[in-house]
């Protein structure tokens, strides 16, 4: 069997793993754009949209933005006939008629059925790792199809990060060529042996530390991620210039990264790099610094369709059309972003009265200032905007996709008895999809993924199922059945019924606090 169809049988045998990519949401794009001076030209805050998700894998993201965009139209591209059927059967559980996957390939799009008009086009993982004939196609579909004013998501491999790690992938191909069919077990059996050869001072590790790395991070992801990286046919990391140059021969120009933290030069480059990226006003440029001055191996591009030399408004104007709010209780709210260049301390005013405004419910920058007549004579809205910038790259506090009003009042909660109002909450919950450390919920009024602790999870599930007087013997029958014990607090599974009741009792008075938040974020509902 050749190299290229061995490839070729990988991505079909091996399903890439579920995850819900936040970068991709049409709020975030509507954001990044705004952090960067482009104007929702394309559609109302409150219209309907397409979305376009090429190369959709399983559907998982776009299955979940189904569910927090009701009167919107979702349609995802995937060649696995397996990823499909994966995806149409969760969009099934969770009621939605307004979501479509569909089987096919890049090349052949003008057969597929898609909308003739799309506001957004998402390609999550797929740029780098595709042929020229298929990165010509999509590049053709999105000149054809994407409305003016629209955004275009692209992630893929990234120079120079690449470049020192590339034999790495090399590796993989040659050592496992022989091998049995399991591609998975192949993977893991050549991670196990590069730690051997680095162990033992191979001199690649030891002249190349970034390899070294890059081997660490390989070994802590899913073995299926991996599998699909090293497996691709067509693999093959990109400079942003190249990217950046074929889009704007569509029509598109740069809008800015879902990576929010490097739409600003002080959070993005470390300081003795800051005066180069920040004087620089060339935006292809500068991001070609930035680039080099991180090793970046991952870039998240966001693309508009306007013209290249439309004139960018203020930001902190922009900034005045999204709801703000706080994704977690305001006791939880930190004080110390953590970012990639270090920590940044968001304390004293006005991040504090922002904290305050933004606890309990959203409220635009208006809003804030009207409500806080302190905080309004000292800052000028456009102060408090470029503070909530800041504030954003925490991912605590962040622009929600619809206005939300405070919970009742706080002597009326905590609530004994909810409901999950949105089906697919109840199968998120129910099957859970995310790693050991969280159960993934949607969230319409936060339009995107919200993680729950797993004993968190099963104590939403068992009482919207079976009532708080009965929710404790429901819970452990769910966790008997599927070994998803409760955990004691010094680590070790709870598999004793007498004491999961008392775990779960202990377990329910704990998240007193998180349900006036979780109500405010549409995961319950008081029954």
């Amino acid at each position: 069997m050749t190299d290229a169809r061995r490839q070729e049988e990988v991505a079909l045998d091996v399903l890439y793993p579920s995850g819900f990519y936040s970068f991709q949401t049409p709020l975030t794009l509507d954001y990044v754009a705004a952090l960067n001076g482009v104007p929702r030209g394309h559609r109302s805050a409150d219209a309907p949209f397409t979305y376009l998700d090429l190369g959709c894998g399983d559907g998982f993201t776009i299955v979940c933005l189904a569910a927090i965009y009701p009167e919107s139209r979702f349609v995802g591209v995937d060649f696995n006939p397996r990823h499909v059927e994966a995806g149409r059967a969760l969009a099934a559980a969770g009621g939605l008629s307004n979501v479509e996957l569909i089987e096919g390939g890049f090349e052949e799009w003008r057969s597929l059925g898609l909308p003739r008009r799309v506001d957004y086009v998402a390609m999550h993982g797929v740029y780098a790792w595709i042929s020229e004939a298929a990165r010509r196609a999509i590049l053709d579909l999105v000149a054809d199809r994407l409305a003016e004013g629209g955004l275009l998501y692209v992630s893929y491999n990234a120079l120079p990060g690449w470049a020192a790690v590339a034999p790495l992938r090399q590796y993989f191909l040659d050592y496992t060529r022989g091998m049995g069919p399991d591609a998975v077990a192949n993977v893991a059996a050549t991670l196990a042996h590069l730690k051997e050869l680095r162990a033992k001072g191979a001199e690649y590790f030891v002249r190349n530390p970034a390899a070294s790395g890059f081997l660490d991070e390989l070994a802590a992801k899913d073995i299926r991620y991996v599998a699909h990286e090293i497996y691709s046919p067509h693999w093959s990391p990109l400079p942003f210039s190249a990217v950046s140059s074929q889009m704007r021969g569509i029509g598109l120009s740069f809008a800015g990264s879902a990576d929010l933290a490097k739409n600003f030069a002080r959070s993005s480059v470390k300081s003795e790099l800051y005066p180069l990226v920040a004087k620089e006003r060339n935006r292809e440029r500068a991001e070609l610094y930035r680039d080099y001055a991180n090793n970046t191996f991952f870039r998240r591009d966001v693309f508009v369709r306007r013209a290249e030399d439309a004139p960018r408004e203020d930001p902190r104007r922009l900034l005045a059309a999204f709801p703000f709010g706080a994704k977690v209780p305001g006791p939880e709210l930190a004080r110390v972003l953590p970012l990639p260049t270090g920590p940044m301390p968001v304390e004293g005013q006005p991040f504090e009265g922002l904290r305050q405004a933004l606890a309990r419910g959203t409220r635009r920058l208006p809003e804030i200032a009207a409500a806080d007549s302190a905080l309004a004579g000292r800052f000028s809205v456009l102060d408090l905007a470029e503070a909530l910038q800041v504030m954003s790259l925490g991912f605590q506090v962040a622009p929600f996709a619809r206005s939300v009003a405070p919970v009742a009042a706080d002597a009326e909660w905590p609530i004994a008895e909810w409901t999950i109002p949105l089906p697919l909450n109840r199968r998120l919950l129910a099957e859970p999809a995310g790693s050991d450390l969280f159960v993934l919920t949607v969230s319409p009024t936060a339009g995107t993924a919200i993680p729950v602790a797993p004993g968190d999870a099963l104590v939403l599930l068992a009482v919207a199922e079976a009532g708080a007087a009965d929710a404790a013997d429901s819970a452990w029958e769910y966790a008997a059945s599927r070994k998803a014990w409760l955990q004691r607090k010094g680590g070790g599974a709870i598999t004793e019924r007498g004491a999961h009741r008392a775990a779960f009792a202990e377990q329910k008075a704990a998240l007193a606090g998180r349900l006036p938040k979780w109500a405010e974020l549409g995961l319950i509902a008081p029954r």
